[in-house]
């Protein structure tokens, strides 16, 4: 594997010279996922924050993926590509390799995503002499309290949580795991003047009024997400199958790919709901989506964050989701959008019961869309007032130096 070319360091190379010299740190954000979520998206736009404050800023992510293709669209990042596997911490050629890669660019401080990424790059970095190495947790899984796990979490300079949620999970198995001090919260950030753009960059749509109860416009309820099981879109089929008898025409718009296409497909036919639903695929710009629907619904089991909700709220679209993870954080009950117990094992209607309440929720703002239009400015005010990127990268570049 090749290094990169790079400019002639100040004299010694190291980092100390980089910082007494009044010279910008070197960041570098490593994330080696393959597909495409959150965590990728943050750390893209991460790196792109601290690229246009003046950093220099590589960005390790596997070979050939998907934010290596998104990366490459944006000359101000060095992009470092990996091939890196589950045992590549085991192999002491690339572990040297990731070694002189930092060593060689004098790296400041390095921001990982993965437990793969954690398990090869944060010894790395430590041999490497990197002062600062955070650990980004997106997610609210429990961390296994295995002594390599231990080890690790050692080595790093803090962890970075994305919710109080995320906070929690992180210590579920070992309190000890990582000091307090050294856990910080820093919510997603949305970048609004970008998304309102895109939004505002779409052609003009008619304006579609206050309908009475009695009208048969329907009523479009999307999500979006990964096709997977734990962001659970057949929870929204089931929502569609609790509508029917109650007599609102419905649309339901999927946005998202992934393993349980198929599935999906087969459980809105065996629930005769196939004609209401539209599966969208993969959107690389959610702005159409944002402007067709009226209702979003996040059904997942779980969020770290529920970056998606922030957004849908940015829309001005009302919410609805689980009371689970993060998102009593997001939603605030009856204000922006309304919160809803877990189903408990539900593959069918019956067993689904909180569904039958998020039913007769959507009936009623089908019925009064002047409820709907009321959350939805709700969600706006609460977005602007508590999600601003500049706020959170302004954090974030606090942490790094």
């Amino acid at each position: 594997m090749n290094l990169p070319e790079r400019e002639q360091l100040p004299a010694s190379g190291c980092i100390q010279a980089v910082l007494h010299t009044g010279v910008q740190p070197v960041l570098c954000f490593c994330n080696t996922s393959k597909t495409w979520g959150g965590g990728e998206k943050w750390h893209l736009e991460a790196a792109l924050a601290m690229a246009r404050r003046g950093y220099r800023v590589f960005l390790v992510c596997q070979a050939n993926s998907a934010l290596y293709e998104r990366a490459g669209e944006h000359p101000e990042l060095e992009l470092f590509p990996v091939r890196l596997g589950r045992f590549s911490f085991l192999n002491p050629m690339f572990m040297g390799v990731l070694t002189n890669f930092l060593r060689h660019n004098a790296v400041h401080a390095v921001v990982l995503n993965l437990p793969s990424d954690l398990k090869c790059i944060a010894p790395a970095a430590q041999k490497a002499g990197v002062a600062r190495i955070f650990y980004r947790r997106g997610s609210a899984i429990a961390v296994k309290n295995s002594w390599m796990n231990r080890r690790l979490f050692g080595l790093l300079t803090g962890v970075i949580v994305n919710s109080q949620a995320t906070r929690d999970t992180l210590l579920q198995n070992n309190t000890s795991l990582v000091a307090p001090e050294r856990v910080h919260l820093l919510p997603n950030g949305v970048d609004i003047a970008a998304f309102d753009a895109a939004l505002q960059a779409l052609p003009e749509q008619p304006d579609k009024g206050t309908p009475p109860a009695q009208s048969t416009r329907p009523l479009v309820i999307g999500t979006a997400g990964r096709l997977s099981p734990e962001k659970a879109q057949h929870l929204l089929l089931l929502l569609g199958a609790a509508l029917q008898p109650l007599g609102v025409p419905f649309q339901l718009v999927i946005a998202g790919s992934g393993p349980r296409l198929e599935a999906l497909h087969a459980l809105a036919e065996r629930l005769g709901v196939q004609e209401h639903v539209e599966f969208m695929g993969f959107q690389e710009n959610l702005a159409s989506f944002w402007q067709r629907i009226d209702l979003f619904v996040l059904p997942s089991l779980w969020e770290g964050f529920g970056y998606v909700l922030v957004e849908a709220m940015l829309a001005r679209k009302p919410v609805f989701a689980f009371n689970v993870s993060n998102m009593p954080n997001l939603v605030q009950q009856g204000v922006n959008g309304r919160l809803f117990p877990l189903p408990r094992g539900a593959e069918t209607l019956e067993e689904a019961g909180p569904l039958q309440q998020m039913a007769e929720a959507a009936m009623q703002l089908w019925q009064h869309p002047e409820q709907g239009k009321a959350m939805g400015e709700a969600g706006r005010a609460f977005v602007e007032a508590n999600f601003s990127q500049e706020a959170a990268m302004h954090t974030l570049e606090a942490l790094l130096r």
